[in-house]
């Protein structure tokens, strides 16, 4: 019987915390071993009595305040008290299908995997914003494979949303780079701790799986449906691949070319009325100027 620890991170989002834990607790879990681990992240809100409140949830709950601000910081104080073999991270705005578990459990049964991603469908709180664009709703997290397990392509990964990792990854390649990811309320510059330790196992020859049937719904908060989150995320993601790509000078020339062009696309969109397609090229030509200047 495979044992799991699922992993939940959360500052100051009480109220999508409760909706959230009562998702968890209707997952199926029969034939395996589940513990809930939520680490609250120095928040200054009810998230504690929220998590007393399902001490009495027939998934065992452990709390733990970590008040040093980092979504990699508490991820790891997570990993630090887990028990089990696997190691579920999910977030604090998310819904479960109640096969979520399950199907985690048959993709690590039937290949060698040492990490899995799962789907993550996106459920918008309100009407979808006419100028969101299917080209750019990954940004929040949106992953659909399809519904079978295959290897993830090499220039995807899992997402915190739904991501297993076996313990003995961490054992053997450390834990998640406490310099990058979420800090607090405000969102650095280099995100994505989760990809880069990801992207540490690929590098020794680790094989990461999508599940396709295991599922989780991301519900995206109003103050992210407006232009200016995307324009900032565009822009941040461009300073990300500034500091991370090697020899970049040498580059230079290719990606001014692509930012010239998405500019000139965005002009051109914005004078035949397509509205989705003007804002997607505006947002490529913000991260391609963030790598060039």
């Amino acid at each position: 019987m495979n044992s799991y620890s699922i992993i939940i991170c959360t500052y100051n989002n009480a109220e999508m915390l409760h909706s959230t834990l009562s998702s968890i607790t209707q997952i199926d879990t029969k034939d395996l071993n589940v513990e809930l681990i939520v680490v609250n992240n120095n928040s200054n809100d009810n998230t504690e009595n929220i998590v007393k409140g399902f001490t009495s949830s027939s998934i065992p709950i452990q709390y733990f305040f970590e008040k040093k601000p980092g979504l990699a910081i508490a991820r790891n104080t997570g990993v630090r008290y887990a028990k089990s073999k696997y190691l579920i991270f999910t977030d604090d705005d998310i819904l479960f299908d109640k096969n979520f578990l399950k199907a985690i459990d048959e993709t690590f049964k039937k290949t060698d995997a040492m990490a899995i991603g799962g789907k993550i469908i996106l459920k918008y709180p309100c009407k979808r914003p006419g100028w969101l664009s299917d080209s750019i709703d990954y940004m929040y997290g949106k992953i659909d494979l399809g519904d079978k397990d295959i290897p993830f392509p090499q220039n995807m990964s899992p997402l915190g949303p739904n991501m297993a990792i076996k313990r003995a990854a961490f054992d053997q390649y450390g834990k998640f780079d406490e310099n990058l990811g979420l800090k607090g309320g405000t969102e650095t510059i280099l995100r994505g701790e989760e990809t880069e330790f990801i992207n540490r196992l690929a590098s020794q020859g680790e094989k990461i799986f999508y599940s396709g049937k295991s599922i989780v719904y991301h519900v995206i908060k109003k103050e992210r449906l407006k232009k200016e989150w995307f324009i900032s995320r565009f822009e941040n993601s461009g300073k990300v691949v500034k500091h991370s790509v090697k020899k970049l000078r040498f580059r230079w020339w290719k990606f001014s070319l692509k930012y010239m062009s998405a500019l000139l696309l965005s002009y051109i969109f914005y004078i035949l009325k397509k509205e989705r397609l003007t804002f997607y090229a505006k947002c490529k030509s913000k991260y391609f100027f963030n790598i060039i200047k």
